[in-house]
């Protein structure tokens, strides 16, 4: 065959696909890689270092695939293929493995210059999922299914806390911190206290994603005044209000004076 340049012709295309139509190719088998690999050594890729902007070929490329979303069926059948792959007992690469500085370096350097998704965006952005719910939505139904029985840990708690806190101060309270609810005698309490042991007593002071009635920095001293909701009906302290306790112990390393509200009243 003479040298040249030669374009497949319609019929040719028309031909191939006929031939071709119906047949599902299946993934290459390890062998068939490991030949097409060792075949591809040392050769240089057409389009290496050629952008849309160089070259009519990458352009024409690019133009064919813009805005070609893949289809449902196509992408079910890629994720049915790659959980069969993993069910083989396929290991990723890269699972174990963490990026080291210099390729963290080097990613954030990528990034210098890059306009954020929110630049200029004002207020809160709508999520994707905005009045969505699993019997709507297959995809909110994936997500709800995967973390259905997954209890959240500590730490992520307290952080859902302490950002539910700064939303409602930033959006319902005009920045304003938000007021903490009181009860009746717990100041009169307190206030004696304060003159009884001749030390000051800060209230409501915030410790993680709680709020202590008293606390006295310089003996470590938390107080809680117990009213009747901390109780149970034999007048012992409510589970929650212990294990609330021992965290608040293990974050400050304090003592804490727990007084119950109607033995002390009259002090």
């Amino acid at each position: 065959m003479p040298s040249g340049v030669y374009a497949r012709t319609a019929e040719h295309n028309r031909k191939n696909g006929d031939v071709h139509r119906g047949k599902k190719l299946g993934h290459p088998s390890d062998e068939h890689r490991r030949k097409l690999s060792e075949a591809m050594k040392g050769r240089i890729a057409w389009n290496k270092g050629l952008t849309k902007d160089m070259d009519d070929r990458v352009l024409n490329q690019s133009k064919a695939l813009e805005g070609k979303p893949h289809s449902e069926e196509h992408r079910m059948n890629n994720s049915i293929a790659q959980k069969q792959k993993f069910a083989n007992g396929y290991v990723h690469p890269f699972t174990g493995q963490s990026h080291t500085k210099e390729s963290i370096q080097k990613n954030r350097d990528a990034h210098i210059g890059n306009i954020p998704w929110n630049k200029d965006k004002q207020g809160l952005q709508i999520g994707w999922a905005k009045g969505l719910s699993k019997e709507t939505d297959e995809r909110v139904k994936k997500v709800s299914d995967k973390l259905k029985g997954k209890p959240k840990n500590e730490e992520t708690k307290q952080k859902f806390s302490a950002s539910a806190i700064r939303r409602i101060e930033r959006n319902s309270l005009n920045g304003i911190p938000m007021p903490i609810s009181v009860g009746n005698n717990e100041t009169k309490i307190l206030d004696r206290l304060e003159n009884a042991l001749c030390i000051q007593i800060k209230r409501q002071h915030q410790v993680l994603k709680y709020f202590i009635d008293g606390y006295n920095k310089e003996r470590n001293i938390a107080f809680e005044i117990d009213e009747s909701y901390h109780l149970n009906s034999d007048g012992s302290i409510r589970e929650c209000d212990i294990k609330r306790q021992k965290e608040i112990e293990k974050e400050l390393g304090c003592v804490f004076i727990r007084l119950k509200e109607k033995d002390n009243v009259g002090i």
